[in-house]
């Protein structure tokens, strides 16, 4: 008997996870069903779709953590002044998101090869933005703090250059496109 239940047990618990995994998965226009979902290393997200919090216990999740001896991060937020000195009221951001993912895959790729790194993600939130609200996430997890910082850097500096994104910046004066 209980090796004739034993299939169908399994089945079962195959068939509820497939569909867990289906539910947490992107839906057709590339947007988050679900939270919970694995996150890639370098990801556009729409507003409240991810957190700090969440990318770093994905980081944490990686079985060579226990390599780190730390994380750094960088978090870009909307400023509230442009560089004439006039008052910011939001940004607008807009993507090629394909493109966008790729390029942001491809620098953490790139960058997790160095010496003492463990792992890395970029996460960029793509929106209208108001003024202190979180618009990018690169977090690394190295052996010591001489190998995160340089690559924290770096990896910073590639997404601004190599991911299409834009951006609409609004202030009281009028809007413009930046980068």
């Amino acid at each position: 008997m209980a090796g004739f239940l034993a299939p169908t047990i399994n089945s079962i618990f195959i068939k509820s996870y497939v569909n867990k995994m289906r539910k947490n998965s992107k839906n057709s226009t590339g947007k988050k069903e679900k939270e919970g979902c694995l996150l890639q290393k370098g990801q556009i997200h729409r507003k409240g779709e991810i957190t700090l919090n969440q990318i770093i216990n994905e980081i944490k999740k990686n079985p060579e953590i226990y390599k780190s001896g730390g994380l750094a991060c960088f978090i870009g937020i909307v400023r509230g002044i442009d560089e004439k000195g006039d008052k910011v009221t939001k940004l607008a951001f807009e993507t090629y998101e394909e493109k966008a993912n790729e390029a942001l895959q491809t620098i953490c790729n790139e960058l997790i090869d160095r010496d003492g790194i463990i792992d890395i993600h970029i996460h960029h939130i793509i929106d209208e933005l108001d003024v202190s609200e979180d618009i990018v996430y690169v977090v690394v997890a190295g052996g010591h703090r001489f190998d995160l910082w340089p690559t924290l850097r770096d990896a910073v500096e590639r997404f601004k250059d190599e991911a299409p994104i834009w951006k609409k910046e609004f202030t009281i004066s009028g809007s413009q496109w930046i980068h």
